[in-house]
Protein backbone atom coordinates (compact mmCIF):
# COMPACT_ATOMS: atom_id res chain seq x y z
CA UNK A 1 0.00 0.00 0.00
CA UNK A 2 2.26 2.77 -1.31
CA UNK A 3 0.39 5.91 -2.28
CA UNK A 4 3.29 8.27 -1.77
CA UNK A 5 6.91 7.33 -1.29
CA UNK A 6 9.14 10.04 0.17
CA UNK A 7 12.35 11.29 -1.26
CA UNK A 8 13.44 14.24 0.95
CA UNK A 9 10.26 16.33 0.77
CA UNK A 10 8.91 14.62 -2.34
CA UNK A 11 6.78 11.63 -3.23
CA UNK A 12 6.66 9.26 -6.20
CA UNK A 13 3.24 8.22 -7.43
CA UNK A 14 2.95 5.04 -9.44
CA UNK A 15 -0.08 3.85 -11.44
CA UNK A 16 -1.58 0.60 -10.25
CA UNK A 17 -3.66 0.06 -13.28
CA UNK A 18 -3.82 1.63 -16.68
CA UNK A 19 -6.62 3.77 -18.03
CA UNK A 20 -7.62 1.14 -20.57
CA UNK A 21 -8.26 -1.34 -17.79
CA UNK A 22 -10.41 1.20 -15.95
CA UNK A 23 -12.53 1.91 -19.03
CA UNK A 24 -13.05 -1.80 -19.68
CA UNK A 25 -14.48 -2.26 -16.19
CA UNK A 26 -17.15 0.48 -16.39
CA UNK A 27 -20.63 -1.17 -16.42
CA UNK A 28 -22.16 -1.26 -19.90
CA UNK A 29 -25.54 -0.17 -18.53
CA UNK A 30 -24.24 3.32 -17.78
CA UNK A 31 -24.70 5.36 -20.93
CA UNK A 32 -24.66 8.90 -19.54
CA UNK A 33 -23.25 10.61 -16.52
CA UNK A 34 -25.52 12.64 -14.26
CA UNK A 35 -24.04 16.06 -13.55
CA UNK A 36 -25.32 15.94 -9.97
CA UNK A 37 -22.42 16.16 -7.52
CA UNK A 38 -21.91 13.41 -5.00
CA UNK A 39 -21.90 14.46 -1.34
CA UNK A 40 -18.52 13.10 -0.30
CA UNK A 41 -15.17 13.88 1.32
CA UNK A 42 -11.62 12.88 0.41
CA UNK A 43 -8.96 12.61 3.10
CA UNK A 44 -5.23 11.93 3.06
CA UNK A 45 -4.10 9.53 5.79
CA UNK A 46 -0.37 9.53 6.56
CA UNK A 47 1.84 7.48 8.83
CA UNK A 48 5.13 8.25 10.56
CA UNK A 49 7.49 7.24 7.74
CA UNK A 50 5.03 7.93 4.91
CA UNK A 51 5.33 4.35 3.60
CA UNK A 52 1.64 3.45 3.91
CA UNK A 53 -0.18 6.66 3.05
CA UNK A 54 -3.69 6.25 1.65
CA UNK A 55 -6.65 8.16 0.31
CA UNK A 56 -9.96 7.79 2.12
CA UNK A 57 -13.25 8.48 0.33
CA UNK A 58 -16.27 9.07 2.57
CA UNK A 59 -19.68 9.25 0.90
CA UNK A 60 -22.21 11.08 3.09
CA UNK A 61 -25.69 9.65 3.54
CA UNK A 62 -25.39 6.72 1.12
CA UNK A 63 -23.90 3.23 1.33
CA UNK A 64 -25.34 1.20 -1.54
CA UNK A 65 -23.54 1.44 -4.89
CA UNK A 66 -23.16 -0.86 -7.91
CA UNK A 67 -19.95 0.86 -8.87
CA UNK A 68 -17.31 3.30 -7.61
CA UNK A 69 -14.29 4.57 -9.52
CA UNK A 70 -11.57 7.00 -8.48
CA UNK A 71 -8.94 8.54 -10.77
CA UNK A 72 -6.01 10.61 -9.56
CA UNK A 73 -4.14 13.30 -11.52
CA UNK A 74 -1.02 15.17 -10.59
CA UNK A 75 -0.70 18.94 -10.61
CA UNK A 76 0.24 18.92 -14.30
CA UNK A 77 -2.91 16.99 -15.19
CA UNK A 78 -1.24 13.66 -15.90
CA UNK A 79 -3.06 10.50 -14.88
CA UNK A 80 -1.20 8.88 -12.03
CA UNK A 81 -3.55 6.39 -10.50
CA UNK A 82 -6.94 4.63 -10.63
CA UNK A 83 -9.15 2.54 -8.38
CA UNK A 84 -12.48 0.82 -8.92
CA UNK A 85 -14.87 -1.55 -7.19
CA UNK A 86 -18.40 -2.86 -7.73
CA UNK A 87 -21.44 -3.98 -5.70
CA UNK A 88 -20.44 -2.20 -2.49
CA UNK A 89 -22.56 -1.73 0.62
CA UNK A 90 -20.45 0.72 2.58
CA UNK A 91 -19.62 4.40 2.41
CA UNK A 92 -15.93 4.55 3.38
CA UNK A 93 -13.22 3.51 0.90
CA UNK A 94 -9.49 3.38 1.57
CA UNK A 95 -6.99 2.80 -1.26
CA UNK A 96 -3.54 3.68 -2.57
CA UNK A 97 -1.94 3.90 -6.01
CA UNK A 98 1.56 3.19 -7.42
CA UNK A 99 3.44 4.15 -10.61
CA UNK A 100 6.82 5.32 -11.73
CA UNK A 101 5.83 8.99 -11.95
CA UNK A 102 7.57 12.26 -11.41
CA UNK A 103 8.39 13.57 -7.95
CA UNK A 104 5.53 15.43 -6.20
CA UNK A 105 6.54 17.92 -3.56
CA UNK A 106 5.02 18.35 -0.15
CA UNK A 107 2.28 20.97 -0.47
CA UNK A 108 1.49 20.07 -4.09
CA UNK A 109 -2.12 19.50 -5.11
CA UNK A 110 -3.45 16.19 -6.38
CA UNK A 111 -6.80 16.08 -8.21
CA UNK A 112 -9.09 13.20 -7.27
CA UNK A 113 -12.18 12.45 -9.40
CA UNK A 114 -14.79 10.28 -7.64
CA UNK A 115 -17.65 8.65 -9.56
CA UNK A 116 -20.31 6.39 -8.05
CA UNK A 117 -23.20 4.52 -9.64
CA UNK A 118 -26.40 3.95 -7.72
CA UNK A 119 -28.49 0.79 -8.17
CA UNK A 120 -30.88 2.91 -10.27
CA UNK A 121 -28.09 3.53 -12.78
CA UNK A 122 -27.65 7.18 -11.85
CA UNK A 123 -24.02 8.25 -11.81
CA UNK A 124 -22.79 10.98 -9.50
CA UNK A 125 -19.43 12.72 -9.80
CA UNK A 126 -17.28 15.13 -7.87
CA UNK A 127 -13.73 16.38 -8.29
CA UNK A 128 -11.59 17.06 -5.24
CA UNK A 129 -8.25 18.72 -4.78
CA UNK A 130 -6.11 17.11 -2.09
CA UNK A 131 -2.93 18.82 -1.00
CA UNK A 132 -0.19 16.47 0.11
CA UNK A 133 1.16 17.12 3.60
CA UNK A 134 3.70 15.01 5.42
CA UNK A 135 3.12 13.21 8.68
CA UNK A 136 5.15 15.94 10.40
CA UNK A 137 2.87 18.62 9.02
CA UNK A 138 -0.20 16.77 10.28
CA UNK A 139 1.37 16.38 13.74
CA UNK A 140 2.02 20.13 13.86
CA UNK A 141 -1.57 20.86 12.87
CA UNK A 142 -2.84 18.53 15.61
CA UNK A 143 -0.65 20.29 18.19
CA UNK A 144 -2.01 23.67 17.08
CA UNK A 145 -5.61 22.50 17.40
CA UNK A 146 -4.99 21.10 20.87
CA UNK A 147 -3.78 24.50 22.03
CA UNK A 148 -7.14 25.79 23.25
CA UNK A 149 -5.68 29.26 23.80
CA UNK A 150 -5.48 29.73 20.00
CA UNK A 151 -8.66 29.35 17.89
CA UNK A 152 -8.68 26.44 15.46
CA UNK A 153 -7.70 27.66 11.98
CA UNK A 154 -8.85 26.66 8.52
CA UNK A 155 -5.23 26.05 7.51
CA UNK A 156 -4.72 23.41 10.20
CA UNK A 157 -8.06 21.83 9.32
CA UNK A 158 -7.02 21.56 5.65
CA UNK A 159 -3.72 19.87 6.55
CA UNK A 160 -5.77 17.18 8.32
CA UNK A 161 -8.03 16.81 5.26
CA UNK A 162 -11.03 18.27 7.12
CA UNK A 163 -13.61 19.43 4.58
CA UNK A 164 -13.40 23.16 5.21
CA UNK A 165 -16.03 23.86 2.55
CA UNK A 166 -18.43 21.40 4.15
CA UNK A 167 -19.68 21.22 7.72
CA UNK A 168 -16.55 22.76 9.26
CA UNK A 169 -16.86 25.79 7.00
CA UNK A 170 -20.44 26.30 8.18
CA UNK A 171 -19.66 26.29 11.89
CA UNK A 172 -20.15 29.45 13.89
CA UNK A 173 -17.40 30.59 16.25
CA UNK A 174 -19.27 28.85 19.08
CA UNK A 175 -19.37 25.64 17.05
CA UNK A 176 -15.64 25.75 16.22
CA UNK A 177 -14.79 26.37 19.87
CA UNK A 178 -16.95 23.37 20.82
CA UNK A 179 -15.11 21.19 18.28
CA UNK A 180 -11.72 22.31 19.54
CA UNK A 181 -12.63 21.79 23.19
CA UNK A 182 -14.01 18.32 22.43
CA UNK A 183 -10.72 17.32 20.75
CA UNK A 184 -8.69 18.79 23.59
CA UNK A 185 -10.69 16.78 26.12
CA UNK A 186 -10.03 13.58 24.16
CA UNK A 187 -6.38 14.01 23.14
CA UNK A 188 -4.69 16.48 25.49
CA UNK A 189 -3.01 13.65 27.44
CA UNK A 190 -1.65 11.88 24.34
CA UNK A 191 1.91 12.96 23.34
CA UNK A 192 1.55 12.17 19.61
CA UNK A 193 -2.01 11.41 18.48
CA UNK A 194 -2.39 9.22 15.42
CA UNK A 195 -3.59 11.43 12.50
CA UNK A 196 -6.08 8.84 11.29
CA UNK A 197 -7.73 8.47 14.71
CA UNK A 198 -7.64 12.24 15.18
CA UNK A 199 -9.41 12.81 11.86
CA UNK A 200 -12.16 10.38 12.82
CA UNK A 201 -12.61 12.17 16.14
CA UNK A 202 -12.59 15.55 14.38
CA UNK A 203 -15.37 14.44 12.00
CA UNK A 204 -17.53 13.34 14.94
CA UNK A 205 -16.79 16.56 16.84
CA UNK A 206 -17.67 18.69 13.80
CA UNK A 207 -21.08 17.02 13.56
CA UNK A 208 -21.64 17.82 17.23
CA UNK A 209 -20.36 21.31 16.50
CA UNK A 210 -23.23 21.83 14.07
CA UNK A 211 -25.77 21.39 16.87
CA UNK A 212 -23.73 23.50 19.27
CA UNK A 213 -23.32 26.47 16.92
CA UNK A 214 -26.42 28.25 18.29
CA UNK A 215 -27.88 28.27 14.78
CA UNK A 216 -31.32 26.97 13.85
CA UNK A 217 -30.30 26.53 10.20
CA UNK A 218 -27.35 24.31 11.19
CA UNK A 219 -29.67 22.28 13.43
CA UNK A 220 -31.88 21.73 10.37
CA UNK A 221 -28.85 20.63 8.31
CA UNK A 222 -27.76 18.22 11.02
CA UNK A 223 -31.22 16.65 11.35
CA UNK A 224 -31.54 16.27 7.58
CA UNK A 225 -28.13 14.60 7.15
CA UNK A 226 -27.80 12.64 10.38
CA UNK A 227 -31.38 11.56 11.13
CA UNK A 228 -30.65 7.93 10.35
CA UNK A 229 -27.24 7.86 12.02
CA UNK A 230 -28.62 9.18 15.32
CA UNK A 231 -31.77 7.06 15.12
CA UNK A 232 -34.49 9.73 15.10
CA UNK A 233 -35.93 9.02 11.66
CA UNK A 234 -38.03 6.11 12.98
CA UNK A 235 -39.43 8.04 15.94
CA UNK A 236 -43.08 9.23 15.97
CA UNK A 237 -41.73 12.67 16.89
CA UNK A 238 -39.81 12.76 13.62
CA UNK A 239 -43.03 12.18 11.72
CA UNK A 240 -44.58 15.06 13.69
CA UNK A 241 -41.54 17.21 12.88
CA UNK A 242 -41.66 16.53 9.14
CA UNK A 243 -45.39 17.35 9.11
CA UNK A 244 -44.81 20.81 10.58
CA UNK A 245 -44.88 23.90 8.42
CA UNK A 246 -41.57 25.52 7.54
CA UNK A 247 -42.21 28.25 10.10
CA UNK A 248 -42.94 25.71 12.82
CA UNK A 249 -39.87 23.65 11.94
CA UNK A 250 -37.79 26.80 12.16
CA UNK A 251 -39.28 27.51 15.59
CA UNK A 252 -38.33 24.01 16.80
CA UNK A 253 -34.84 24.30 15.31
CA UNK A 254 -34.29 27.74 16.87
CA UNK A 255 -35.33 26.38 20.26
CA UNK A 256 -33.00 23.38 19.87
CA UNK A 257 -30.20 25.78 18.94
CA UNK A 258 -30.34 27.28 22.44
CA UNK A 259 -29.12 24.01 24.00
CA UNK A 260 -25.68 22.51 24.54
CA UNK A 261 -25.24 18.85 23.60
CA UNK A 262 -22.29 16.69 24.59
CA UNK A 263 -23.55 13.58 22.81
CA UNK A 264 -25.88 12.79 19.91
CA UNK A 265 -28.03 10.72 22.30
CA UNK A 266 -28.57 13.82 24.41
CA UNK A 267 -29.61 15.79 21.32
CA UNK A 268 -32.05 13.04 20.29
CA UNK A 269 -33.72 13.16 23.71
CA UNK A 270 -34.13 16.93 23.62
CA UNK A 271 -35.37 16.74 20.01
CA UNK A 272 -38.15 14.40 21.08
CA UNK A 273 -39.18 16.69 23.92
CA UNK A 274 -39.18 19.90 21.86
CA UNK A 275 -41.23 18.39 19.02
CA UNK A 276 -43.70 16.99 21.55
CA UNK A 277 -44.11 20.36 23.27
CA UNK A 278 -44.42 22.31 20.02
CA UNK A 279 -46.99 19.90 18.60
CA UNK A 280 -49.39 20.28 21.55
CA UNK A 281 -50.43 23.82 20.65
CA UNK A 282 -50.87 22.75 17.02
CA UNK A 283 -53.36 20.00 17.83
CA UNK A 284 -57.09 20.55 17.68
CA UNK A 285 -58.66 20.39 21.12
CA UNK A 286 -60.66 17.34 20.03
CA UNK A 287 -57.53 15.18 19.75
CA UNK A 288 -54.89 16.87 21.90
CA UNK A 289 -55.50 14.60 24.90
CA UNK A 290 -55.15 11.47 22.75
CA UNK A 291 -51.87 12.88 21.41
CA UNK A 292 -50.56 13.52 24.92
CA UNK A 293 -51.64 10.08 26.15
CA UNK A 294 -49.94 8.40 23.20
CA UNK A 295 -46.65 10.22 23.70
CA UNK A 296 -46.10 11.19 27.32
CA UNK A 297 -44.80 7.78 28.41
CA UNK A 298 -42.36 7.83 25.51
CA UNK A 299 -41.11 11.18 26.75
CA UNK A 300 -40.39 9.64 30.14
CA UNK A 301 -38.53 6.79 28.48
CA UNK A 302 -36.52 9.33 26.46
CA UNK A 303 -35.27 11.08 29.57
CA UNK A 304 -38.09 13.64 29.83
CA UNK A 305 -40.06 12.31 32.84
CA UNK A 306 -43.69 13.43 33.06
CA UNK A 307 -46.23 12.98 35.82
CA UNK A 308 -49.68 13.80 34.45
CA UNK A 309 -52.86 13.35 36.46
CA UNK A 310 -54.94 11.40 33.96
CA UNK A 311 -56.93 9.84 36.79
CA UNK A 312 -58.33 13.29 37.64
CA UNK A 313 -58.90 14.03 33.95
CA UNK A 314 -61.02 10.90 33.59
CA UNK A 315 -63.35 12.20 36.33
CA UNK A 316 -64.18 15.40 34.40
CA UNK A 317 -67.49 15.82 32.63
CA UNK A 318 -67.52 16.13 28.84
CA UNK A 319 -67.95 19.91 29.11
CA UNK A 320 -65.07 20.14 31.55
CA UNK A 321 -62.87 17.98 29.32
CA UNK A 322 -63.63 20.29 26.41
CA UNK A 323 -62.72 23.29 28.54
CA UNK A 324 -59.52 21.53 29.63
CA UNK A 325 -58.55 20.92 26.00
CA UNK A 326 -59.18 24.57 25.20
CA UNK A 327 -56.85 25.63 28.00
CA UNK A 328 -54.09 23.16 27.17
CA UNK A 329 -53.95 24.10 23.46
CA UNK A 330 -54.12 27.81 24.16
CA UNK A 331 -50.43 28.26 24.86
CA UNK A 332 -46.93 27.13 23.99
CA UNK A 333 -44.61 25.43 26.44
CA UNK A 334 -40.93 26.09 26.98
CA UNK A 335 -40.06 22.96 28.95
CA UNK A 336 -41.38 19.55 29.94
CA UNK A 337 -41.59 20.72 33.56
CA UNK A 338 -43.68 23.75 32.60
CA UNK A 339 -46.04 21.59 30.55
CA UNK A 340 -46.46 19.15 33.43
CA UNK A 341 -47.36 21.99 35.82
CA UNK A 342 -49.77 23.61 33.34
CA UNK A 343 -51.41 20.29 32.49
CA UNK A 344 -52.19 19.53 36.11
CA UNK A 345 -53.24 23.13 36.79
CA UNK A 346 -55.63 22.95 33.83
CA UNK A 347 -57.14 19.77 35.33
CA UNK A 348 -57.87 21.71 38.53
CA UNK A 349 -59.32 24.67 36.61
CA UNK A 350 -61.49 22.41 34.48
CA UNK A 351 -62.81 20.52 37.52
CA UNK A 352 -64.16 23.85 38.83
CA UNK A 353 -65.57 24.94 35.50
CA UNK A 354 -69.32 25.39 35.15
CA UNK A 355 -70.68 26.21 31.73
CA UNK A 356 -72.25 29.70 31.85
CA UNK A 357 -75.95 29.95 31.21
CA UNK A 358 -76.83 31.17 27.69
CA UNK A 359 -77.19 34.94 27.50
CA UNK A 360 -78.93 37.13 24.97
CA UNK A 361 -76.67 40.06 24.08
CA UNK A 362 -78.40 43.43 24.49
CA UNK A 363 -78.20 46.00 21.75
CA UNK A 364 -77.22 49.29 23.36
CA UNK A 365 -80.16 51.17 21.89
CA UNK A 366 -83.75 50.62 20.87
CA UNK A 367 -85.27 50.42 17.47
CA UNK A 368 -85.28 47.00 15.90
CA UNK A 369 -83.45 45.40 18.76
CA UNK A 370 -83.07 41.60 18.41
CA UNK A 371 -79.63 40.08 18.78
CA UNK A 372 -79.59 39.34 15.06
CA UNK A 373 -80.86 42.72 13.94
CA UNK A 374 -79.38 46.16 13.59
CA UNK A 375 -80.84 48.78 15.92
CA UNK A 376 -80.83 52.54 15.56
CA UNK A 377 -80.28 55.35 18.03
CA UNK A 378 -81.71 58.79 17.63
CA UNK A 379 -78.92 61.32 17.71
CA UNK A 380 -78.53 65.00 17.14
CA UNK A 381 -77.31 64.38 13.61
CA UNK A 382 -79.77 61.68 12.68
CA UNK A 383 -80.06 57.91 12.95
CA UNK A 384 -76.98 55.92 14.12
CA UNK A 385 -76.52 52.28 13.15
CA UNK A 386 -75.75 49.91 16.01
CA UNK A 387 -74.01 46.68 14.95
CA UNK A 388 -75.39 43.41 16.29
CA UNK A 389 -73.37 41.48 18.86
CA UNK A 390 -72.93 38.00 17.41
CA UNK A 391 -71.17 35.14 19.15
CA UNK A 392 -68.45 33.78 16.83
CA UNK A 393 -69.08 30.16 15.85
CA UNK A 394 -65.79 28.97 17.33
CA UNK A 395 -65.51 31.30 20.27
CA UNK A 396 -62.67 30.46 22.58
CA UNK A 397 -60.81 28.41 20.00
CA UNK A 398 -58.06 30.96 19.47
CA UNK A 399 -54.65 29.47 18.75
CA UNK A 400 -52.53 32.52 19.58
CA UNK A 401 -53.32 33.15 23.26
CA UNK A 402 -50.57 30.87 24.56
CA UNK A 403 -48.41 33.91 25.31
CA UNK A 404 -51.03 35.34 27.70
CA UNK A 405 -52.09 32.45 29.96
CA UNK A 406 -53.13 34.99 32.61
CA UNK A 407 -55.82 36.28 30.22
CA UNK A 408 -56.82 33.01 28.49
CA UNK A 409 -59.92 32.35 30.62
CA UNK A 410 -61.13 35.92 30.16
CA UNK A 411 -60.64 35.84 26.39
CA UNK A 412 -62.32 32.45 25.99
CA UNK A 413 -65.43 33.35 28.01
CA UNK A 414 -65.87 36.88 26.67
CA UNK A 415 -65.63 35.48 23.14
CA UNK A 416 -68.25 32.86 23.92
CA UNK A 417 -70.57 35.62 25.14
CA UNK A 418 -70.03 37.76 22.05
CA UNK A 419 -68.34 40.59 23.96
CA UNK A 420 -65.25 40.39 21.79
CA UNK A 421 -64.19 38.70 18.59
CA UNK A 422 -60.93 37.45 17.13
CA UNK A 423 -59.13 39.04 14.24
CA UNK A 424 -59.98 35.95 12.18
CA UNK A 425 -61.37 32.46 12.71
CA UNK A 426 -58.42 31.21 14.78
CA UNK A 427 -56.50 34.22 16.12
CA UNK A 428 -57.25 36.80 18.79
CA UNK A 429 -54.10 38.97 18.52
CA UNK A 430 -53.67 39.32 22.31
CA UNK A 431 -50.79 41.79 22.01
CA UNK A 432 -52.71 44.05 19.62
CA UNK A 433 -53.45 47.55 20.88
CA UNK A 434 -57.03 48.60 21.72
CA UNK A 435 -58.47 51.88 20.45
CA UNK A 436 -60.81 54.03 22.52
CA UNK A 437 -63.91 53.15 20.52
CA UNK A 438 -63.08 49.43 20.60
CA UNK A 439 -62.84 49.47 24.39
CA UNK A 440 -66.14 51.33 24.76
CA UNK A 441 -67.85 48.73 22.58
CA UNK A 442 -66.41 45.93 24.74
CA UNK A 443 -67.48 47.39 28.09
CA UNK A 444 -70.97 48.39 26.91
CA UNK A 445 -71.52 44.85 25.57
CA UNK A 446 -70.01 43.13 28.63
CA UNK A 447 -72.09 45.02 31.21
CA UNK A 448 -75.18 45.30 28.95
CA UNK A 449 -75.54 49.03 29.43
CA UNK A 450 -78.34 50.68 27.45
CA UNK A 451 -79.44 54.20 26.66
CA UNK A 452 -78.84 56.79 23.99
CA UNK A 453 -77.60 60.35 23.76
CA UNK A 454 -76.58 62.88 21.16
CA UNK A 455 -73.13 62.05 19.83
CA UNK A 456 -72.66 65.31 17.98
CA UNK A 457 -70.78 66.70 21.01
CA UNK A 458 -67.79 64.82 19.62
CA UNK A 459 -66.63 66.26 16.31
CA UNK A 460 -64.91 63.04 15.20
CA UNK A 461 -67.83 60.63 15.79
CA UNK A 462 -69.43 59.81 12.42
CA UNK A 463 -73.10 58.83 12.29
CA UNK A 464 -73.63 55.41 10.82
CA UNK A 465 -70.22 54.04 11.80
CA UNK A 466 -70.18 50.79 13.81
CA UNK A 467 -69.00 52.51 16.99
CA UNK A 468 -71.59 55.34 17.10
CA UNK A 469 -74.28 53.39 18.98
CA UNK A 470 -71.85 52.23 21.68
CA UNK A 471 -70.50 55.74 22.17
CA UNK A 472 -74.07 57.01 22.38
CA UNK A 473 -74.83 54.51 25.17
CA UNK A 474 -71.60 55.45 26.93
CA UNK A 475 -72.52 59.16 26.84
CA UNK A 476 -75.98 58.36 28.21
CA UNK A 477 -74.37 56.56 31.15
CA UNK A 478 -71.81 59.33 31.81
CA UNK A 479 -68.85 57.03 31.45
CA UNK A 480 -66.91 58.97 28.79
CA UNK A 481 -65.89 62.61 28.48
CA UNK A 482 -63.78 62.69 25.35
CA UNK A 483 -60.56 64.65 24.87
CA UNK A 484 -59.72 68.25 25.66
CA UNK A 485 -60.18 69.35 22.05
CA UNK A 486 -63.84 68.37 21.88
CA UNK A 487 -63.29 65.02 20.21
CA UNK A 488 -63.83 61.49 21.43
CA UNK A 489 -60.49 60.30 20.06
CA UNK A 490 -61.62 57.90 17.35
CA UNK A 491 -58.71 55.72 16.26
CA UNK A 492 -56.54 56.72 19.20
CA UNK A 493 -55.06 53.96 21.33
CA UNK A 494 -56.49 53.84 24.83
CA UNK A 495 -54.11 54.26 27.74
CA UNK A 496 -54.22 51.99 30.76
CA UNK A 497 -55.38 54.81 33.03
CA UNK A 498 -58.18 55.88 30.64
CA UNK A 499 -59.28 52.25 30.37
CA UNK A 500 -59.46 52.11 34.18
CA UNK A 501 -61.57 55.29 34.39
CA UNK A 502 -64.09 54.07 31.82
CA UNK A 503 -64.53 50.63 33.35
CA UNK A 504 -64.75 52.06 36.89
CA UNK A 505 -67.56 54.40 35.84
CA UNK A 506 -69.28 51.64 33.87
CA UNK A 507 -69.16 49.37 36.92
CA UNK A 508 -70.87 52.03 39.03
CA UNK A 509 -73.62 52.44 36.40
CA UNK A 510 -74.13 48.65 36.35
CA UNK A 511 -74.64 48.66 40.13
CA UNK A 512 -71.40 46.79 40.81
CA UNK A 513 -69.89 47.25 44.25
CA UNK A 514 -66.17 46.58 44.08
CA UNK A 515 -64.78 44.83 47.18
CA UNK A 516 -61.52 45.66 48.93
CA UNK A 517 -59.46 42.49 49.06
CA UNK A 518 -56.01 44.02 49.24
CA UNK A 519 -54.24 47.23 50.15
CA UNK A 520 -51.54 46.73 47.53
CA UNK A 521 -50.94 49.65 45.17
CA UNK A 522 -48.55 50.03 42.22
CA UNK A 523 -45.11 51.49 42.78
CA UNK A 524 -45.85 54.28 40.28
CA UNK A 525 -49.23 55.32 41.73
CA UNK A 526 -47.98 58.91 41.98
CA UNK A 527 -47.57 59.03 38.20
CA UNK A 528 -51.26 58.23 37.64
CA UNK A 529 -53.21 61.32 36.51
CA UNK A 530 -55.44 62.86 39.18
CA UNK A 531 -58.62 62.16 37.18
CA UNK A 532 -57.75 58.42 37.09
CA UNK A 533 -56.38 57.81 40.58
CA UNK A 534 -59.67 56.91 42.26
CA UNK A 535 -60.45 54.37 39.54
CA UNK A 536 -56.98 52.80 39.52
CA UNK A 537 -56.89 52.47 43.34
CA UNK A 538 -60.37 50.91 43.45
CA UNK A 539 -59.53 48.37 40.75
CA UNK A 540 -56.25 47.50 42.47
CA UNK A 541 -57.91 46.99 45.84
CA UNK A 542 -60.56 44.80 44.22
CA UNK A 543 -57.82 42.60 42.81
CA UNK A 544 -58.90 43.29 39.24
CA UNK A 545 -55.64 44.97 38.25
CA UNK A 546 -52.30 43.46 39.20
CA UNK A 547 -49.92 45.68 37.26
CA UNK A 548 -47.20 44.88 34.77
CA UNK A 549 -45.31 42.22 36.72
CA UNK A 550 -42.57 44.58 37.90
CA UNK A 551 -44.71 46.45 40.41
CA UNK A 552 -45.70 49.25 38.00
CA UNK A 553 -49.12 50.15 36.68
CA UNK A 554 -47.69 52.04 33.66
CA UNK A 555 -50.64 54.46 33.41
CA UNK A 556 -49.65 56.11 30.12
CA UNK A 557 -48.84 52.91 28.24
CA UNK A 558 -51.30 51.55 25.69
CA UNK A 559 -53.67 48.78 26.72
CA UNK A 560 -53.41 45.50 24.82
CA UNK A 561 -56.39 43.38 23.78
CA UNK A 562 -55.44 40.75 26.36
CA UNK A 563 -55.24 43.37 29.15
CA UNK A 564 -58.61 44.84 28.16
CA UNK A 565 -60.22 41.39 28.16
CA UNK A 566 -58.75 40.57 31.59
CA UNK A 567 -59.96 43.74 33.30
CA UNK A 568 -63.44 43.61 31.75
CA UNK A 569 -63.83 39.96 32.72
CA UNK A 570 -62.69 40.76 36.24
CA UNK A 571 -65.28 43.51 36.70
CA UNK A 572 -68.04 41.47 35.09
CA UNK A 573 -67.44 38.79 37.69
CA UNK A 574 -69.01 41.07 40.32
CA UNK A 575 -72.29 41.47 38.44
CA UNK A 576 -75.13 40.12 40.57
Amino acid sequence: MNLFKTKALTKIITVVCCLAMLVSLVPASVTATDTTAIDAQVKLITNADNTQDKLRIIVNGESDFTWISVTVYDEEGDLCGAYQDRNIVRNVFDFNLVTPGRAIAVGEDVKVVVSVTRPSGTVLNKTFTVRYWSFAHQQTAISNILNIAVPMTTADAEILSIDTEGDFGLLTNEGKLFVQQTLVDEYASQPQPDPEAFQISADAAIKLGLINSKSGSLIARYIDREKTAIGIDLLPEFAEYTALSTADKNAVNDKLALGTYNTVAEFAEIFQGEVFLHSISKKHKSNVVLFIQANYQRQSNAGNPLTLNFAAYNLLSDIQKDYFSTLITARKYTSIGEFEAEFNAAITAASNYVEPAPTTPTTPAGGGGGSDSIGTVSGGAGSIVVPPIVTPPSAGGFKDIASVPWAAEAIINLAKDGVLNGVDGENFDPEGIVTREQFVKMIIAALKLTGSADVSKFADVVNGEWYAGYISAAIANDIINGTSDGEFGIGNNISRQDMSVIIYRAAEKAGIVLPEVTNDLPSDIDSVADYAKTAVIALYKAGIINGMGDGRFAPAENASRAQAAKIIYGVRGFVK
